[in-house]
């Protein structure tokens, strides 16, 4: 079976679900400028998905919320090593679901068009303190996309990518860049909204909290 189009044609679920009900074996091809992802599937079952050293369902949560790209579709019966246990049903529908409460999020909150770029001279020096979420937001930061292409690309959930955002920037990583159309303070409070609107995950920081510990820890210690 040769498939082969645009996302103005198919959407990413679409091609997922055409490949499942068809019980496809083969190697799905997707690009986006110059992001690439490959995504290996096994009788309509997605089986493993790799693209920019990432690995497993959130690549393909990340690329259903492509809306430009082109597909390319191959038969192979080439042996894969299985990284994705969810089923191609499931997987489209919890990514689905992070898209629906993105754009909720996109409804409530309309600052969300900051363009920002990584400092290179800071990343270097504590790249490899980042957890998962935050290497995997900052391979998407390149001074084009602003805040909400970040997070719809990254296929995190959406207020922990924001309130992960936030705090790189409060830790120097990131910075604003040119043509912005909001302040500092005002992603600062999207962040902490969206963070109160929904924890970003269990045993985390309190809602509302962020911003209050960070003024802590710049306190002079005394004594």
């Amino acid at each position: 079976m040769a498939l082969c189009g645009t996302f103005e044609d198919l959407s990413f679920a679409e091609v997922l679900q055409l490949l499942n009900l068809g019980r496809k074996t083969g190697m799905l091809t997707v690009r986006n400028g110059q992001q690439e992802a490959i995504v290996h599937l096994r009788d309509g079952e997605v089986v493993d998905a790799v693209a920019d050293m990432i690995e497993g369902p959130d690549v393909i949560f990340r690329l259903l919320g492509w809306r430009q790209g082109e597909f390319e579709f191959a038969r192979t019966a080439k042996a894969v090593k299985r990284s994705i246990r969810m089923g191609t049903e499931a997987l489209i529908l919890e990514g689905m679901k992070r898209i629906d409460e993105w754009q909720q999020i996109e409804k409530e909150f309309d600052n969300l068009h900051v363009v920002l770029r990584a400092r290179a001279d800071v990343i270097a020096e504590k790249f490899e303190d980042l957890d998962d979420d935050a290497k995997a937001l900052l391979r998407l930061v390149d001074a084009r996309r602003d805040v909400g292409t970040v997070i719809r690309e990254s296929g995190l959930e959406p207020a922990r990518a924001l309130l992960v955002l936030t705090e790189m920037i409060g830790s120097g990583l990131l910075e604003k860049w040119q043509g912005l159309r909001v302040s500092d303070h005002e992603v600062e409070a999207t962040a902490v909204a969206a963070a109160q609107a929904k924890p970003a995950h269990p045993g985390g920081i309190r809602k509302g909290d962020y911003f209050g510990h960070q003024r802590e820890k710049a306190k002079p210690q005394t004594g």
